[in-house]
C-alpha cells in the first residue's frame, strides 16, 4: 500500500507574497529571517510584525536554537513568519514547536527520544531560494556543531500551515547560489527516485522536477534575471520538498553529511556534486530495472547522461566544486563517515564502504 500526506496549503506564483497578509489573518505574528531581510526589501510585507530575528545564519546550531527560543519566551504571538532560505525556515520549524529549558531538551528531541507532541504556534514558510522545499517537508535539519554532526527533528507537526511560493524572491541570488539551491533540489528529486520508499506518487513527482531543474537551471545561470525561469526553479524545488516529505533521502544525502560539518560545504552543493557517480553507481548495481527506468524517462532527443554533462560542465566551469577538488584527500578521509545509516538505506542499492569509494573515485578522475 501506498500513503500520501502533505497538509501544506500552498500559494503558487509571481507575486503571491501579497497572500501573507490573508495567511496572518490578523493574528500577532513574527518574523524570522536572515541579515539581508531589510536590504532586499522583505520588510515592506511584514508592517505590524510584533518582533522580527533578522540573524538566522546557514546551518542553525542547537545552541542558536536554543536562544531563540527563550528570546520568544518573552513574547506574544500567534503565527511564525519564516522568509528565507532552508537554514530559515529549519529553524523556524524548530521554534514552532519546541518550547525547552535547556539544549540537553532539545538534543532529545533531535536524537528521537523525546518525539515532538504539538505545534505551539503557526507557521507560514516563504522560501527565497529554489532548493531545500523545507516548506513542504516534515523535517528540520540542526546542527551540533561541537561533534559535527547533522541532527534532525521529523514530525508531522513540523509541515508549515501555509507556504509561498514566489519565484521572484530569488532573484536576488548570484550564480553560486542559485547553482548551489539547484543542485539540492536536483538531488532531493533523484534521492526521491533511487529510494527504497519511492511511490507512483513520489516519481510521477520527481520525474517532472527533473525535467524542469535539467532543462532550467542551465539556462537560469546565464540569464539570472529571468522571473519566468526563477518561477520554473521555485516550482521545481516545491516539487522535489513533496518527494522527499514521502520518501526521506538517501546515499547523495548520507555522502553529504560530513562535507559540511568538517569542511563547511554548502549543503546544496555536497548533496548534488555526487549525483552523477551515484547514479551511475546504482545503474551497474540495480538489479530491478529501476534505475534503467530512470534513465528511459528522462532521455529523450537528448539523453539523461547528456543532459547532466552539460550541466555539471557549466557549474565545473564556473570553479564551483573547486572547494572539494582541492580536499579530495580529505574528502576520502570521511569516507567511512559518509555511510550514515539513517540516509543510506535508503538507497535503492546497498551502498558499501567500497562503493563510496567507487563513488569518490569516479568524481575526482573525471575532475581532477
Amino acid at each position: 500500500m501506498n500513503y500520501i500526506y502533505n497538509p501544506v496549503e500552498v500559494v503558487v506564483g509571481d507575486g503571491s507574497i501579497i497572500e501573507v497578509s490573508k495567511m496572518i489573518n490578523s493574528r500577532k505574528y513574527i518574523v524570522v529571517s536572515s541579515k539581508g531581510f531589510s536590504s532586499r526589501g522583505w520588510d515592506k510585507h511584514f508592517p505590524d510584525a510584533e518582533f522580527i530575528i533578522d540573524n538566522i545564519s546557514p546551518n542553525p546550531t542547537i545552541a542558536q536554537l536554543f536562544e531563540n527560543i527563550k528570546l520568544l519566551r518573552k513574547k506574544s504571538f500567534d503565527v511564525i513568519v519564516a522568509i528565507g532560505g532552508g537554514s530559515v525556515i529549519d529553524i523556524s520549524k524548530g521554534l514552532s514547536v519546541l518550547k525547552v529549558d535547556n539544549k540537553s531538551s532539545i538534543i532529545k528531541y533531535l536524537n528521537g527520544s523525546m518525539p515532538v507532541s504539538r505545534k505551539e504556534h503557526a507557521l507560514i514558510a516563504i522560501p527565497t531560494t529554489s532548493g531545500t522545499g523545507a516548506e513542504v517537508t516534515p523535517f528540520a535539519t540542526i546542527w551540533d556543531d561541537q561533534n559535527k554532526k547533522k541532527l534532525s527533528l521529523q514530525s508531522k507537526f513540523l509541515f508549515p500551515d501555509h507556504a509561498i511560493i514566489d519565484g521572484g524572491l530569488s532573484s536576488s541570488l548570484g550564480f553560486r547560489m542559485t547553482a548551489i539551491s539547484g543542485l539540492d533540489a536536483l538531488s532531493h528529486s533523484f534521492e526521491s527516485l533511487w529510494n527504497k520508499n519511492s511511490t507512483p506518487y513520489s516519481k510521477s513527482i520527481a520525474l517532472h522536477a527533473i525535467e524542469i531543474i535539467l532543462q532550467t537551471l542551465p539556462d537560469i545561470l546565464d540569464s539570472p534575471n529571468s522571473l519566468e525561469k526563477r518561477t520554473r526553479m521555485a516550482w521545481a524545488s516545491m516539487l522535489a520538498g513533496l518527494c522527499i516529505s514521502q520518501t526521506k533521502t538517501a546515499i547523495a544525502h548520507s555522502m553529504s553529511y560530513p562535507l559540511t560539518s568538517h569542511l563547511d560545504v554548502p549543503h546544496g552543493l555536497a548533496s548534488g556534486i555526487f549525483l552523477r557517480q551515484i547514479l551511475h553507481y546504482n545503474k551497474a548495481n540495480d538489479k530491478t530495472g529501476s534505475v534503467d527506468e530512470i534513465y528511459s524517462k528522462l532521455s529523450g532527443p537528448i539523453s539523461l547522461e547528456e543532459k547532466m554533462k552539460l550541466l555539471y560542465c557549466k557549474l565545473d566551469e564556473s570553479n564551483l566544486f573547486q572547494s572539494i577538488k582541492s580536499s579530495q584527500s580529505k574528502v576520502y578521509s570521511l569516507a567511512v563517515e559518509m555511510n550514515n545509516p539513517a540516509r543510506s538505506v535508503n538507497n535503492i542499492v546497498k551502498v558499501s564502504p567500497e562503493g563510496i569509494i567507487n563513488i569518490l573515485d569516479n568524481f575526482f578522475n573525471e575532475y581532477s
